[in-house]
């Protein structure tokens, strides 16, 4: 399976189903106070809710370690599964498509598209239907089974005992694909999107921002071609020219520190479980 290139920005900022979201400000409010910001790289770049997320080797490991407790847990039930090796974390750092493209030298050869192989999942074990009954904790026909089967039981240790359902997993997440849309709607980054435009026009490509390059079909298209690329290698430039990604970084940055405030103690909660998830986690896998 080839990787979706339409939409590649949007699935990299949220990895979920929003149903409904978290309750957005909506409401008139005052369009926070900036810092300047110099973005050297966006590989490196760091956002405030980012201390509430794991970045892309620590998700790794954390997905890894339930799945250690999980099927040590089936083997207590007679089940003979092992471990596949432990996967690389996605390519991606968590936030360097986060604004489109940015690196010419990368566009210049992939496009639009990443410059990895995307269709490295997981492995998972094969079981059969009574182990995936044990593991979920639904219609098992063994006794003794645990609250949420072996997979309720390999959350639980992995939080140490305390209630994986005390926190909201999702919150800095949502959070996260809140201040984005915030930052898209702010009057400077509006402004900073139509001297992109302009630019983007002077070589002949009409888009209004960024995002809608993703709704053109030549990035679509089964492979890259020379005009994706001489569009993408643009949209890096004009990027360049008109200091987008600087101004952009710095309006969200405000956006999240805003939401960080607000959000404290539902935040902190999240952090202390999760710094507990990657410790057990690396320690099992320390272990194996």
């Amino acid at each position: 399976m080839n990787w979706p290139v339409r939409r590649i920005t949007a699935a990299l900022i949220s990895t979920m189903v929003l149903a409904g979201g978290c309750d957005s400000t909506t409401e008139a409010a005052a369009e926070p106070e900036v810092q300047p910001t110099v973005v050297s790289d966006v590989r490196s770049l760091s956002l405030p809710l980012d201390s509430y997320l794991p970045d892309r080797k620590q998700e790794r490991l954390v997905e890894y370690g339930r799945m250690l407790l999980s099927l040590k847990c089936l083997r207590q039930f007679g089940f003979d599964v092992e471990a596949p090796p432990m996967p690389k974390p996605f390519a991606l750092s968590l936030n360097e498509r986060r604004y489109g493209v940015t690196n010419e030298a990368e566009v210049a050869v992939y496009g639009y598209r990443p410059p990895f192989s995307a269709n490295a999942r997981p492995e998972e074990p094969e079981l059969s239907q009574a182990a995936l009954a044990v593991l979920a904790g639904k219609d098992v026909a063994v006794k003794d089974v645990p609250e949420g089967g072996c997979r309720g039981k390999a959350n639980r240790d992995l939080s140490e005992g305390a209630d994986p359902d005390s926190v909201d997993w999702d919150l800095a997440q949502m959070l996260a694909v809140e201040s984005y849309k915030q930052s898209e709607a702010d009057s400077r980054v509006q402004a900073a999107f139509s001297k992109w435009s302009e630019c983007m026009k002077r070589s002949g490509f009409n888009y209004k921002n960024p995002d809608a390059v993703q709704d053109d079909p030549i990035v679509d298209s089964a492979s890259v071609t020379p005009q994706e690329i001489k569009i993408a290698v643009t949209d890096v430039r004009c990027k360049k020219e008109v200091n987008l990604i600087n101004t952009w970084v710095a309006v969200e940055v405000a956006y999240q520190n805003r939401l960080v405030e607000k959000n404290e103690e539902g935040l902190s909660a999240l952090k202390k479980q999760l710094d507990t998830r990657i410790r057990v986690a690396a320690s099992l896998v320390g272990q194996k």
